[in-house]
């Protein structure tokens, strides 16, 4: 009976691939754009700021980098709006501007506070 893997070691295994999947699935590895394909280039003013996303869907409102994550179901949402999603890093971006409410966009660290 020591040749059939238990229970735990099956339970294990499962949870890794599914682990691996879906972060292939959602794009995370994908170098350099997390988004998959090119787009074109938006630069615009809304609401009296600047939003640019480059053709890598890079976003940026008045030159500060917005942290934009593609989820699983292909929808989008920021750091600012983190339990909304939209269809588009564009219209992303539009309600980053509009939940400022004129407030600045602060850089993010993704360092630990404690160094």
């Amino acid at each position: 009976m020591q040749d059939r893997p238990r229970r735990r070691e099956v339970l294990k295994l499962g949870l890794a691939g599914a682990a691996v999947a879906g972060v292939v699935g959602t794009g995370i590895l994908v170098a350099g754009n997390q988004f998959g394909e090119a787009a074109e280039e938006i630069n615009e003013v809304y609401r009296g700021r600047r939003i640019r996303i480059t053709a890598a869907r890079n976003v940026y409102i008045d030159g500060l980098p917005l942290h934009v994550m593609q989820n699983a179901d292909s929808s989008y949402s920021s750091i600012i709006d983190h339990y909304r999603t939209f269809a588009s890093p564009h219209d992303t971006a539009r309600a980053a501007v509009e939940s400022l409410r004129g407030a600045n966009l602060v850089l993010v660290s993704h360092r630990g506070h404690h160094q």
